[in-house]
């Protein structure tokens, strides 16, 4: 009975767990921060300051790779970019606070994109944002992340899968300079 047991369990890790740690991926992030100091990379959640990802007036560049209490492990990306710009400073991974990141959703088939309930995708989409609206992470779950946008003046808190985040340089330029506007004002 402990062999078949073993067998099920090992077969179950070997065909479900797999499949889906697999469609967890890094998610493409604008460094939304405004100082001119530049953005702190930590050892930690509220760590050692490892290094500095410098000030750019042009989009800044992380991928989210886990979270934990509102704080972010992120790779710079691409990290031979800002050691062109001398920034021997910068460490491959580190902790950022949410507070300086921004997620920039992709519009859907249908338009403009859906924010949902819960982190799955059988919740209501009850929120719909205008297409390169920044989004502030506030945790991640999974393949998918819970957000804070802005909706007719109003702050939500949803959630959005890490497909409906866009990764491409023109969509995250259109995003970078939305979350400028409001700098500008």
């Amino acid at each position: 009975m402990k062999k078949l047991s073993l067998l099920i369990a090992v077969f179950l890790l070997a065909f479900c767990a797999a499949p889906c740690l697999a469609e967890v991926s890094a998610v493409p992030a604008l460094v939304s921060d405004a100082d001119k100091a530049g953005t702190n990379l930590r050892s930690a959640p509220s760590g050692e300051v490892l290094g500095v990802v410098p000030f750019s007036p042009g989009p800044r560049l992380v991928l989210v790779l886990e979270s934990q209490k509102g704080w972010f492990r992120v790779r710079p990306f691409p990290v031979e970019e800002y050691e062109l710009e001398g920034a021997s400073t910068v460490p491959a991974e580190g902790w950022m606070h949410g507070s300086v990141l921004a997620l920039c959703p992709c519009p859907s088939e249908d338009g403009d994109p859906w924010l949902y309930t819960a982190p799955r995708w059988q919740a209501e989409a009850d929120v719909r944002i205008p297409g390169a609206s920044p989004l502030r992470p506030l945790e991640r779950k999974g393949a998918w992340l819970k957000v804070r946008a802005v909706k007719d003046g109003k702050a939500v808190e949803r959630w959005v899968h890490e497909q409906q985040v866009c990764a491409s340089p023109g969509e995250l330029l259109e995003c970078h300079a939305r979350i400028l506007q409001p700098r500008k004002q």
